[in-house]
């Protein structure tokens, strides 16, 4: 599959090449700290996850973006979030594990690359945007596992502009680590859903608890004052 290589150039760096860098490095560092916050103050994960793809998209040229993640039953992948995509076709969209790209990414936990989407037939157009735009523009397409746990529970994968020069080694170390602060995000949601549903249980069992010791089904009697020692 030589389409899902990385294309990386050899090119000698100048002085302008050196500026150039700096200022592309700058402006991931802050992208990175501005989606912590994001992820940090939005209450909603899948808000979030939605603010952090589209900042994505305003500072790094990333086209199209989703994050999908694993079901309860863990067989298949769906839409979270995602950027530059139809909302109602991001609904119907899913893949199984192991399935075109995507499944692929997350089946081995790696990240996978394709310079040149129109050349990938793995890569099956599911939301359906990128064989809109392949007659005007050629795409190029970056996945990158979300692993909670040291396990691979979803992909977040982008669209960009096919470009010889980029850097697409680069592009995937950057999403990688969005990619990480995404799961630590999620690693939280499910410890405060965890610790609310623990919550739940012991809610129920002080009730039943309750009941048991204070049931005076035993009592014969309903008058006034009697019903009120019940109540």
């Amino acid at each position: 599959m030589d389409a899902m290589e990385t294309n990386i150039t050899g090119a000698r760096s100048g002085p302008k090449d050196y500026v150039k860098n700096d200022s592309v490095e700058g402006q991931k560092l802050a992208t990175l700290l501005e989606i912590g916050q994001t992820l940090a103050d939005t209450p909603n994960l899948k808000g979030a996850l939605g603010r952090v793809l589209e900042t994505l998209g305003q500072h790094h040229g990333m086209l199209r973006s989703f994050v999908m993640l694993l079901d309860a039953d863990e067989d298949k992948l769906r839409a979270e979030a995602c950027y530059g995509i139809n909302a109602e076709t991001a609904r119907r969209v899913h893949y199984r594990v192991g399935e075109g790209v995507v499944g692929r990414v997350v089946e081995s936990g790696k990240p996978i690359v394709v310079t040149q989407a129109s050349r990938e037939p793995l890569l099956l157009n599911r939301f359906s945007a990128r064989e809109r735009n392949s007659s005007r523009h050629e795409l190029s397409f970056i996945c990158v596992p979300v692993r909670l746990g040291g396990k691979p529970v979803g992909a977040l994968g982008a669209d960009l502009h096919y470009k010889q020069d980029r850097d697409y080694d680069g592009e995937t170390k950057f999403l990688a680590i969005v990619a990480s602060m995404m799961a630590q995000a999620l690693k939280v949601e499910h410890l405060i859903e965890a610790d609310k549903q623990q919550l739940l249980d012991e809610n129920i069992h002080l009730k039943q608890e309750l009941r048991e010791r204070y049931d005076f089904s035993h009592i014969i009697g309903n008058s006034s004052p009697l019903r009120e020692v019940y109540e």
